[in-house]
């Protein structure tokens, strides 16, 4: 009855009117699957945090923010290291909103800055005594021209790498005090096949707005491969995460030319359906955060909420790892206490 109401309303015969129905029905399905496919696993561990301190740099925005929602509304603790403090207040109260019993807090901080990162240290350390997960989860240097830190450092190199690097040294002795603790480096699934530019790490010679994130991002797994052999002791463990791809503030910030915009507001039906939701994207975080501790592999890379294992890559090399440790200590001015020995 209903099918023909239909058919006289649209003007055509009951059996094309179906025909039409079905192919809708199958192409809308067809997008759903392609929406899920993209979107990849939640995190399934029903685990909760109370108790726990963790604190996420670039928390105002993006897969920061929504980790920072899935934590606190675990219970956790939730410090939001973010270098925009207006944006870390509207984050904070998105999230309070959802979750009205969430202990969250604000503190500001720019990877961007020794001195910065100096100041939010001596100031947390003032505030807590304890610290049970630490994540990196800032990024930048989507810049066409090389720009630099207030340091002089290539600003995607120095704030990506360095900069948590910085953080994580100064803020590892609490990290041992609290173990078991960890620390998760959020990288991206483009550093599997990039490569440490040795001769101009800087970019100083030749920069690619391309080569330089990627090159950053790498070092973000090269230093929790190194970090998880210096303290081989399970009481601090790390690891790396490839969250997915996914339409977050990160991402549109490359999109700033002209001509890009022309063609990627058309296509962004289609970049929506291919790439994973700002929430889904924060689930391996947050898997890597629940995980019981002993079953956290310490310098693994994780992907889909499970540890992928790669190989003939630079990613996967001790050499290269160690190599950039020490290297990160030079430029930081930091010292060293392990002997310069062959791993």
């Amino acid at each position: 009855m209903l099918l023909r109401l239909q058919a006289q309303l649209f003007g055509m015969d009951e059996s094309k009117l179906f025909v039409i129905g079905i192919i809708i029905g199958v192409v809308v399905s067809i997008l759903i699957l392609i929406k899920m496919y993209a979107n990849g696993p939640s995190c399934e561990i029903r685990r909760f945090l109370h108790g726990k301190y963790v604190l996420i740099t670039g928390a105002n925005s993006g897969i920061g923010k929504e980790t920072a929602y899935e934590l606190a509304r675990r219970g956790a603790y939730v410090i939001m290291a973010c270098r925009d403090i207006e944006k870390g207040k509207k984050a904070r109260a998105e999230i309070k909103r959802k979750v009205p019993s969430a202990d969250i807090v604000i503190k500001h901080l720019d990877l961007a800055s020794k001195a910065s990162i100096d100041r939010f240290v001596y100031e947390f350390r003032e505030v807590y005594s304890r610290l049970d997960i630490l994540i990196n989860n800032a990024a930048t240097g989507f810049s066409r021209e090389r720009e630099t830190t207030e340091d002089g450092f290539e600003l995607a190199f120095g704030t990506n790498h360095l900069g948590h690097f910085y953080l994580t040294s100064k803020l590892m002795s609490l990290l041992e005090d609290s173990s078991p603790s960890r620390v998760i480096n959020v990288t991206s699934k483009i550093a599997f096949t990039a490569k440490m530019n040795w001769d101009d790490l800087q970019s100083e010679r030749n920069y690619n707005l391309a080569e330089a994130y990627n090159q950053s991002k790498l070092a973000n797994i090269l230093h929790a491969k190194e970090l998880a052999r210096r303290y081989e002791f399970p009481n601090v463990r790390t690891c790396s995460v490839h969250p997915g791809v996914s339409l977050t503030e990160l991402s549109s910030i490359s999109f700033r030319n002209f001509w890009v915009k022309i063609f990627y507001y058309p296509l962004y039906p289609i970049l929506w359906l291919i790439t994973k939701s700002v929430n889904k994207a924060a689930q391996t975080t947050v898997h890597c955060a629940l995980i019981e501790h002993i079953a956290l592999s310490s310098g693994g890379i994780y992907q889909d909420c499970r540890q992928v294992y790669l190989k003939d890559c630079e990613a996967e090399d001790p050499v290269a790892a160690r190599r950039l440790w020490k290297e990160s200590l030079r430029l930081l001015g930091l010292p060293d206490d392990e002997p310069d020995l062959e791993p």
